[in-house]
């Protein structure tokens, strides 16, 4: 054999080695990662961490390139699960502000530990959504940054708003103030509102006096201007008895701490935090609040309570307070427009 056949037998084998590695440029071999990453939903998340987010795909069971660890930039994810070949849930960790890239890793032949499949993911700033009630001539959807404290207009709702709470589904949901008390839904990128029933006992078919709202497992419940906890069809706007909080004022707010348990502010003139069982049926008092302020409205977000209140003896605007559910700390987070009346916690 001559040289100039050696050296193209050569170059046949490095290629065939290249191609069984790759490729020379980094790209793996054909059929080295079936996987797909097709979806992920939702794509943005605050930067606290703890959003939960559906990963959708093919091949995530594969025997031969087993999922190891999930990244978000360079942060592993520390709970996910693999539900399925098509789909993984992941709890996403904390981040900064902006975008990165959700990386799932593996081991196998041609790559140990390497990067099988990616995506883009944001993180976006932890915010709170602040209605406003009829006083307002035209009642807008606000946002609030928990970080910061600054507010921003996102714009007109059309309805003027009692009690609203973030759905599963990434709108706001509301009970408008007035005779009318209808279920508004509310887009949060426009802050348009969208009439979707007339809320009224599903038995009397009469109206029901509500105070604040949040949800719970999916399902919306709010507090009644007396003791009880009622839940709203989010399709037809029927209100069935939820429960009956015994030993509370009336009035006072409501914010789910989870899928089991509710934070209430008992009535306007208490400063005492109650958190109900909702499993056990059983309320036990928790810390108590730093000022008795009249807080109206309550949301939860990242191991902290967030309350609305209104006023402070007509001297001051409607402020939001930072709440420690443990100590019972109030500290001002944000001054308020005016006649804002319902706060709802981003999801």
């Amino acid at each position: 054999m001559n040289t100039r056949m050696m050296v193209a037998a050569a170059l046949v084998v490095l290629l065939g080695v290249l191609q069984a590695c790759g490729g020379g440029g980094g790209a793996p071999a054909d059929n080295a990662f079936p996987q797909t990453l097709t979806d992920v939903s939702p794509a943005s998340g605050t930067t606290a961490g703890g959003t939960e987010i559906t990963l959708s795909g093919t091949g995530f069971l594969d025997p031969l390139h087993t999922i190891r660890q999930i990244r978000f930039g360079a942060v592993e994810a520390g709970t996910w699960q693999i539900l399925s070949d098509e789909t993984i849930v992941v709890e996403s960790p904390p981040g900064v502000v902006g975008p990165t890239v959700i990386s799932l890793l593996g081991d196998n032949a041609s790559s140990p530990d390497g990067v099988l499949l990616s995506q883009g993911f944001t993180y976006v700033a932890p915010l709170l959504y602040v209605a406003q009630d009829s006083a307002a001539v035209d009642p807008r959807l606000y946002t609030v940054d928990l970080t910061t404290g600054a507010t921003g207009i996102v714009g007109s709702i059309g309805y003027a708003i009692r009690c609203m709470a973030m759905g599963p589904d990434g709108m706001l949901y509301a009970v408008e103030e007035g005779s009318f008390e209808r279920l508004i839904r509310i887009n949060p990128l426009s802050g348009e509102g969208t009439v979707i029933a007339a809320v009224r006992d599903a038995v009397t078919e009469l109206p029901v006096d509500l105070v604040d709202a949040t949800f719970l497992d999916g399902r919306l419940i709010c507090r009644t201007a007396g003791t009880e906890l009622v839940e709203i069809d989010l399709l037809l706007g029927d209100v069935h008895p939820f429960a009956t909080v015994s030993g509370l004022a009336a009035g006072g707010a409501v914010a789910a701490s989870g899928v089991d348990s509710l934070y209430v502010v008992p009535g306007p003139d208490t400063d005492q935090l109650y958190l109900y069982d909702v499993g056990a049926g059983t309320t036990s008092g928790g810390a108590a609040l730093a000022q008795t302020l009249g807080i109206q409205a309550l949301a939860f977000s990242n191991a902290k309570l967030y309350g609305l209140v209104p006023d402070l003896a007509m001297i001051l605007p409607p402020t939001l307070f930072a709440i420690d559910p443990l100590t019972g700390a109030l500290l001002p987070l944000a001054e308020l427009p005016a006649a804002s009346r319902a706060v709802a916690r981003d999801r």
